[in-house]
């Protein structure tokens, strides 16, 4: 029965540190690519602030959830 927490701990600590790894990947490339900060076309500032934050805000919850994962 032991066994099965410990496989279940370490299954949990993997999953962690691939979401901390899927978080920053995401955003490095999500910074490099212009065109989430400067389309073509029309700028609205208000759409862009607000997209930007939402994903700044997901990747955000996605590395804390990963750290939970790991510090468990």
């Amino acid at each position: 029965m032991k066994n099965d927490k410990d496989y279940k701990d370490y299954i949990a600590k993997i999953i962690g540190v691939i979401l901390i790894a899927s978080a920053f990947i995401s955003g490095y490339v999500i910074l490099n690519d212009r065109s989430i900060f400067s389309p073509d076309g029309d700028i609205i500032e208000y759409y862009l602030l607000s997209r930007n934050l939402l994903i700044i805000f997901i990747l955000n919850w996605i590395f804390l959830l990963g750290l939970k994962l790991i510090k468990k």
